[in-house]
Formats: C-alpha cells, sequence, structure tokens
C-alpha cells in the first residue's frame, strides 16, 4: 500500500520532527557537572613541575619564571588527586632543590599554577587545601581569598579554603604568596597543596553565545532567537517561517500564512502577499479598488475589473 502526503501534511510531519529533534536536543544537552584538579610536585624528587612555576622571590640568584622543584612527600598528608588514582599524591614544591634547609628568614616566595574555564560555566566553585613551611596566601586572579598563619611544617594540618567568586572565562591564576618570617626561624621554605574546581559546563553548539538549553537553533547561530511565527523554532532554521503548514522553498509567501497558495496572476508570489495581485472577487474592483492592480495585470475601469472576475479570468486585463 503506497500512502501520499499533501504538500500541507508533509509540513506538519516535518514541523513536528524538528520540534521532536529540539527537544531531544535540549534534553541531552543540559548543563554537566565538570571538575578541574590541581596540586603541586607533579612528577618525581629531584625534578621539576612545569605545572607550579615560581614566579618572584627573594633569592637574587635566581631568574623567575620557572618551575618550581619538587622536594619531598609529606609523611602525614598526601592527597590523591581523584579516587580513581588513589597513588598519584601532591608533593612539596620549592623555589630551590631540597627545600632549600636553613632559608633566610626574609625569604619569600610566590608559585603559581593555573586552570581554564569554558566560556559559559556556571556555579564556579574552588576549594584549596594547602601546607606551607611557614606561612602562604591563596589568591585566585590577584584576590586573596585565604591565608595560612603560624609556622607551619610537615607536622602542621592542612587549611582548607574555598572561594565562588573571582572567576573569569579561559585562563584562571591559582596564586600562593609563601613567607618565611622571622619568628618561625630558620628552616626549608616550601608549598604543598591540592585544588578542586568545580562548574557546570553549559554546551552551545553554534557557538552564538546561546546555550543549548535555550537556543531556538542550536545547531544555527542566531544570537537574537528571531522567532516570527512562534512556534518555538528559531527564524534562522524554520522550514516554514510562516508557520502554514507549506515549507519555505514551496510556499510563495514565505513569511505570510496562505496554505491555499493562491496565485491569481501566476508570477510566483501568492495573492497574501502580492501586492499587485488580481482581483479575486467583485468587491475587490469596487470603490476603486480596480486601479491598484497596476503591474502584472492593469484595467480601464471597474466594469473591466468585473467583467474579468465574472469570466472567470477568460477576459484578460490590459498591461
Amino acid at each position: 500500500m503506497t500512502i501520499s502526503t499533501t504538500g500541507a501534511l508533509r509540513g506538519r510531519i516535518l514541523r513536528v520532527s524538528l520540534l521532536t529533534t529540539i527537544a531531544i536536543a535540549a534534553s541531552v544537552s543540559a548543563a554537566s557537572a565538570a571538575t578541574i584538579t590541581l596540586q603541586s610536585g607533579n612528577g618525581v624528587i629531584g625534578g621539576a613541575d612545569a605545572a607550579v612555576q615560581v614566579v618572584a622571590d627573594t633569592n637574587a640568584g635566581t631568574a623567575e619564571p620557572r618551575p618550581a622543584n619538587i622536594v619531598a612527600k609529606h609523611p602525614n598528608w598526601a592527597p590523591a588527586i581523584d579516587a580513581s588514582t588513589p597513588s598519584t599524591e601532591s608533593q612539596w614544591v620549592s623555589y630551590a632543590p631540597g627545600g632549600a634547609s636553613g632559608s633566610p628568614s626574609t625569604l619569600a616566595t610566590t608559585y603559581e599554577t593555573s586552570f581554564t574555564l569554558p566560556a559559559g560555566a556556571t556555579n564556579v566553585a574552588l576549594s584549596v587545601s594547602v601546607l606551607a613551611d611557614n606561612r602562604a596566601e591563596v589568591s585566585l586572579n590577584g584576590i586573596a581569598f585565604g591565608a595560612q598563619s603560624g609556622c607551619y611544617g610537615f607536622s602542621e594540618p592542612a587549611s582548607t579554603f574555598t572561594t565562588t567568586s573571582g572567576f573569569v572565562p579561559g585562563v584562571n591564576t591559582l596564586s600562593f604568596d609563601v613567607a618565611n618570617p622571622a619568628n618561625c626561624g630558620a628552616g626549608p621554605s616550601g608549598l604543598d597543596f591540592v585544588a578542586t574546581v568545580t562548574f557546570d559546563e553549559v554546551t552551545d553548539r553554534d557557538l552564538d553565545g546561546v546555550a543549548d538549553d535555550d537556543d531556538n537553533c542550536p545547531d544555527t547561530p542566531n544570537s537574537g532567537q528571531a522567532d516570527g511565527d512562534g512556534d518555538g523554532i528559531g527564524d534562522a532554521c524554520d522550514p516554514d517561517l510562516d508557520n502554514d503548514d507549506v515549507l519555505n522553498d514551496d510556499d510563495n509567501c514565505v513569511t505570510v500564512p496562505n496554505p491555499d497558495q493562491l496565485d491569481a496572476d501566476g508570477d510566483g508570489i501568492g495573492a497574501a502577499c502580492d501586492a499587485q495581485e488580481l482581483p479575486l472577487t467583485k468587491d475587490d474592483c469596487k470603490q476603486d479598488g480596480w486601479e491598484r492592480f497596476d503591474g502584472t495585470a492593469t484595467f480601464k475601469n471597474q466594469g473591466d475589473c468585473v467583467s474579468f472576475v465574472a469570466t472567470g479570468a477568460r477576459n484578460p486585463p490590459a498591461g
């Protein structure tokens, strides 16, 4: 059995199909939770940690920036990066090999690491667990949000600081100002940390600045979200802009509803949107209406117009 469909029915089927596709796309493109984990001591003891940079210190004999030196594992505190890699642990880093035992009390060192947030990330939060010898101030993009006080060392517990502000799309910088104050005495200087960034990642497939969940054309850029017929499908991707069940490619009035597709003068422009369409009824000729048909048809008078309608267009007008 063969089933045929009219142009109008095909239009309805396609529009329903498109709306269903958009609904499915929205359901799978919902914001998903994401995590970025940072830690000190990425590598082997005695090596360098390229992810943690020494960007400033008071040692006149060194140049910055440079990778921090990996100097030791903390005996009491060694957080794993995540549950899937429990053997991977943070390690102490320093401005010099061996943690520079006997560091002068005037020593101050700034360490930096970075992470990248995708555009549209929401609900961003940062948690940092840190040990420093001796003290550390923690900053995000230059704004301090935590400070470890006291004379900390290998035997001290970690301090944890959190923030939910100060983030920027793209590269974010997490920095640690580590000091070796005089009242803590001379000794090694170093840093050990694990940081976790969590956020909701929003998908924007067409990169038009509108998240897929809110985009009425998720695969076609349309930042303005224009929807002339109000059917939930944006104009940029709507196959039936006037919602009259005739697809744009077959519609002789693309933006004006005209399911009947009337085109009395046969010029390819439907009567609903053709300023020069022929009269369809005698009433179109009345009250000087005959005078407006001055393009593809020109009537001499009202009677000429009425005659054209009465004869079923067998009496063609001049022009």
